[in-house]
């Protein structure tokens, strides 16, 4: 370029220098996370856990001035025992510790009340909680809606938005579009950068940037999917989500442009928090592992180990088995896609890991007495209206679509026991009214987590690995529906 300057005029020459120095272009580092469920201990298989994630941000603090922290939703629900005894408040107050930026609601984190989620929001300090699809009664935004931050020189405007729930006053997409494109025409004249921080999926971020081409960056969750590599928008918008349940870190550098206002992605991705390559923040595994010790002492004994990853499917064999042991019933039934969160990785088994199989939705259990015909019409109920199929133990049966075929006798009645959710959403809501009323569960006094802790350990005690348990179960014998 030197070669040409000879030929310009003093006067442009000037003006291309203060031009090129007003251009400034300057540094962003996007740190974020999203559907943490309540994994708040150091993560099994040696990788994940809220200390990690700690202590990965405040290792990258350390180097740099220029980072925003952003967590897209679902902070409850899923995870672990100490967190589950504490309503999340545990795991609120981590991230309160860490000090994020920015965080939104999502669907789980709803699930307890208003009440409680405010309470919970109070745990994270000066995070700012956005949401504007989220209304009150009267119709306006429950919450901030947007922030402005100010970061290495740049003005970042992050806009706050949920997935509609049944739970609490939330928009659908449509709306919220409209929304979020009237706080962007605000914002922008005014900042540097757009960020929509959403518990919303890829499809619907992409779908928001086609209502809002004026958004540079989408920080999603909701769907937990592992996006490696940054996806774009048709707007150009760069979209990022990282997974689920503590076990890596967004990672989003972009360099701003302050004079036109555009960003260039350097580099994305995701980190994975490995126990072996990450610093883990001690001063917050030490409170957590104290917690645990205090509320839910049984949560790290170790009973038994898994040779081979365990799906759902077979650990819902083995609770149906262990549960109608516990209780001392005819049957037992356990429903892989209602009940369990989660395989069970191989490895030393400890009550912890049972608890995140299927312990929160398990953790209230009911007994019941069902007649043969009644427990043969809801296994076709489940075949025949695609609700999945329960794991069951003390019978033999084939479900297809010529119907069950089973070794109950008809009109005997058997005891019954199972998790309440699966009573109250999937038996009860294919209850035939030709059947007559539904007969009434009892609360059950014996636990999940417990029940299936006790019968691990007897096969352990066998000389059994749980994965040699399940196969030793068999599959409940169905066919697939539909075709």
């Amino acid at each position: 370029m030197t070669r040409f300057l000879p030929r310009l005029a003093p006067l442009t020459l000037t003006l291309l220098i203060a031009l090129a120095a007003a251009a400034e272009t300057r540094p962003l580092l996007i740190l974020h996370t999203n559907d943490l469920h309540d994994h708040v201990r150091p993560g099994q298989a040696g990788r994940g856990g809220l200390p990690y994630i700690a202590g990965y941000v405040a290792q990258e603090r350390a180097k740099r001035n220029d980072i925003l922290l952003l967590d897209a939703g679902d902070v409850t629900e899923k995870g672990d025992m100490v967190a589950f005894a504490t309503q999340s408040k545990v795991t609120y107050e981590a991230m309160g510790r860490m000090k994020y930026d920015a965080a939104v609601p999502g669907n789980h984190d709803f699930s307890l009340g208003m009440e409680h989620l405010e309470s919970c929001r109070a745990l994270l300090g000066t995070t700012a909680y956005l949401c504007i699809n989220c209304d009150e009664a009267a119709g306006k935004p429950r919450w901030e809606t947007s922030r402005v931050f100010e970061v290495n020189g740049l003005r970042v405007g992050v806009i706050g938005a949920t997935v509609q729930t049944g739970k609490e006053q939330t928009l659908d997409l449509n709306t919220t579009a409209d929304r979020i494109a009237e706080e962007a025409a605000r914002l922008d004249k005014d900042c540097h950068l757009l960020v929509v921080l959403a518990h919303l999926g890829l499809m619907d971020c992409r779908a928001l940037a086609r209502k809002v081409p004026s958004i540079d960056v989408f920080v999603g969750g909701h769907t937990h999917e592992l996006l490696r590599v940054p996806a774009r928008a048709e707007s150009g918008a760069i979209i990022v989500q990282t997974g689920d349940y503590a076990e890596r870190v967004g990672s989003l550098e972009l360099a701003v442009d302050t004079d036109t206002h555009s960003a260039k992605l350097v580099r994305g991705g995701v980190v994975e928090m490995s126990h072996d390559t990450v610093p883990c923040d001690e001063v917050m595994l030490a409170s957590m592992r104290a917690e645990e010790q205090r509320l839910c002492p049984e949560a790290a004994r170790v009973v038994g180990r898994a040779d081979a990853t365990v799906t759902e499917t077979a650990m819902a064999r083995i609770a149906a088995a262990a549960l109608r042991e516990k209780a001392g019933t005819d049957t037992g039934f356990c429903h892989p896609l209602q009940i369990m969160r989660s395989p069970l990785p191989a490895g030393a088994v400890d009550v912890n890991a049972l608890f995140l199989t299927g312990g929160q939705r398990g953790s209230t259990l009911v007994t019941a007495r069902l007649r043969g015909r009644d427990i043969e019409a809801y296994l076709d109920g489940l075949y025949r209206a695609r609700k999945g199929v329960t794991a069951w133990s003390g019978f033999a049966a084939d479900v297809s679509a010529a119907g069950v075929t089973c070794d109950l006798e008809a009109e005997r009645l058997y005891t019954v026991v199972m998790p309440e959710a699966e009573w109250t959403s999937r038996l009860l809501r294919l209850w035939s009214k030709d059947a007559g009323a539904p007969p009434t569960a009892a609360v059950s006094e014996i636990g999940f987590t417990e029940a299936l802790a006790d019968y691990i350990a007897r096969g352990t005690g066998e000389g059994k690995s749980v994965d040699q348990m399940a196969a030793s179960l068999g599959a409940c014998k169905t066919a697939k529906a539909g075709n």
